[in-house]
């Protein structure tokens, strides 16, 4: 294998693109060009859904042993998410 030519080319080199010179673009397949698609139109459909959750929970406030407890909702904003879910 140390003669082929995957051994040869430069490590800048991609294969399956073009050289990038000066007014030349890089060529991409339909595939890529649907994975860029599908990653950007996920990624974005992920932060529309942070943005407009809600996670309510209603908390039970005991002020005295004699009365009966106070039921507070309480909302949780996209900012005090945890980071491990």
């Amino acid at each position: 294998m140390e003669g082929s030519d995957y051994y040869k080319r430069s490590s800048y080199e991609v294969e399956g693109a073009e050289s990038k010179e000066m007014g030349k673009a890089v060529s991409m397949s339909a595939y890529d060009l649907v994975m860029r698609v599908l990653a950007f139109v996920l990624t974005l459909s992920a932060a529309i859904v942070i943005a407009a959750d809600k996670q309510t929970k209603v908390i039970p406030i005991q002020l005295s042993d004699s009365l009966p407890p106070l039921y507070v909702p309480l909302t949780a904003k996209w900012n005090q998410m945890s980071a491990i879910l």
